[in-house]
């Protein structure tokens, strides 16, 4: 069984929903799910995975340090699939892009990215009486998340189909030069045969 390692920020619970929703499609996809919540404990090297995720509410448009830091932590990930999803209250922001960039220079290959709202808690909007998205995420957006979990799945065979293509189409070809070379001679034979 392949192991993925998700590693987010949570602080009131949000994207610690959203991890597991995701955690829950992965493993329907034969994968094995390591969480660790930042906030919490430390998250474990990436060797030995064979997927990473990274998951982070959006502050000022932006990740939290805490995020920041662990993505300046990282060794060089030598072609390892990651994913990111974020959370945002009314605006997504470039939250997610600057992890994704922040892991492409990590030398990280970016299989996929999932936002949804969250709860925003954001000061200068509930010091006028404002709560957007108290009861974000929703089912359906739980649901979704869920579902990009399984087409990680999908995005990391096609990543191997075009990896291996140029084997394939040789394989392919081989194997098809083979076939038409069996039935060439079968033909002939059949054709002596019947003169």
């Amino acid at each position: 069984m392949k192991k993925c390692l998700i590693v987010y920020y949570s602080q009131g619970g949000t994207t610690d929903k959203v991890a597991k929703k995701i955690a829950t499609g992965l493993h329907a996809a034969e994968y094995q799910t390591d969480l660790y919540n930042i906030k919490e404990k430390s998250p474990p090297e990436t060797v030995g995975y064979d997927l990473l995720g990274i998951g982070s509410p959006t502050y000022y448009f932006r990740p939290p340090f805490n995020v920041t830091d662990y993505l300046n932590s990282l060794p060089k990930l030598y072609g390892l699939p990651t994913f990111v999803f974020t959370l945002h209250g009314t605006y997504q922001g470039d939250c997610g892009n600057i992890i994704r960039h922040a892991l492409v220079q990590k030398e990280a290959q970016d299989v996929g990215y999932f936002h949804c709202h969250g709860a925003d808690y954001f000061y200068g909007y509930l010091k006028e009486g404002y709560l957007f998205s108290p009861d974000s995420p929703t089912a359906g957006e739980l649901a979704q998340a869920e579902d990009f979990g399984r087409r990680l799945l999908i995005a990391l065979r096609v990543k191997d189909i075009l990896e291996h293509q140029t084997t394939l189409i040789l394989e392919l070809y081989i194997a098809w030069s083979d076939f038409l070379q069996i039935a060439g001679c079968v033909t002939r034979s059949i054709v002596v045969s019947l003169a």
